[in-house]
């Protein structure tokens, strides 16, 4: 079991096996025909159910927003390598021929910038 706090308040997470105890726990009280605590156990387990449940919704709200702020690092990640190649690729295009020497072979930069465009919109679409 998992202990969790929300709102100042323990709340316990229902194993795998408690539904399975709760189902023989409630046949047992009709087999007794005791409907009072019946009634009282419907209503426990069917808030044990909606508190999973509204927990489950907030994890999935809390993973959607970590996805996001993710995909927003990688994104800015790629524009900033993406602008790097660019500068790099003009830097490259207005160097004289004798410094080209000196400098990677221009078609690599060309080759980096179109994978990280290609990237670039991969990202995007995942954005999307």
């Amino acid at each position: 079991m998992r202990n969790r706090c929300n709102n100042n308040t323990a709340e316990i997470t229902i194993s795998q096996d408690e539904p399975d105890s709760l189902m023989q726990e409630m046949r047992d009280l009709v087999k007794k025909r005791d409907f009072d605590e019946f009634a009282v156990m419907q209503v426990r387990v069917t808030t044990q159910l909606l508190n999973k449940l509204q927990r489950i919704e907030e994890d999935m709200e809390e993973l959607n927003n970590r996805q996001k702020l993710f995909l927003n690092s990688i994104k800015e990640n790629i524009e900033e390598a993406f602008d790097s190649f660019n500068k790099i690729n003009n830097n490259d295009n207005s160097s004289s021929s004798s410094s080209s020497s000196s400098s990677p072979p221009k078609i690599l930069y060309t080759v980096l910038t179109k994978k990280m465009s290609s990237i670039h919109r991969r990202a995007k679409l995942i954005e999307e």
